[in-house]
């Protein structure tokens, strides 16, 4: 058996998950946050659905936001969270309490990546919220065309 840096025969891996796995240390520090419209049966949702069922196999923190819709129970089964939040549209009062509510769920969640698949402005809004979130670095992605 391989020991690690500081490791002996008699520690129990178990006790030390990242002894055995590389990538352990690096997925538990993992929180991947997709934002959606609606988990309703389109191609982006079973996307997210299996993007998140992915990130939780590998034990990182999935989280999805989005409005509802008849995917929630699947991706619930696969471990991930769902926050419910309907997405406002694209007035400036609207951008505003959806940037803030974000930035609350990436906190709160300490979330390091961020997949907005939005419509036009939110998705700006989300990947502006960026600079108000500091807790550590981040990545934004964003997916706007055909959603």
């Amino acid at each position: 058996m391989d020991t690690g840096p500081g490791l002996t025969q008699s520690q129990d891996a178990a006790a030390v998950p990242h002894a055995t796995d590389p990538w352990a240390a690096i997925a538990a520090r993992l929180g991947v946050l997709q934002v959606l419209p609606e988990l309703g049966p389109t191609g982006p949702a079973r996307a997210a659905v299996d993007i998140a069922a992915g990130v939780v196999a590998a034990g990182g923190r999935a989280v999805v936001l989005s409005a509802g819709g008849r995917l929630v129970a699947d991706l619930l089964r696969s471990g991930a969270t769902h926050i419910v939040m309907p997405l406002a549209g694209d007035n400036a009062l609207g951008r505003w309490t959806t940037v803030r509510r974000l930035v609350r769920v990436i906190a709160e969640h300490r979330i390091s990546i961020v997949h907005a698949r939005l419509p036009g402005g939110t998705a700006r809004a989300v990947i502006h919220s960026r600079g108000a979130a500091s807790a550590g670095e981040r990545s934004f992605q964003g997916a706007c065309a055909g959603t």
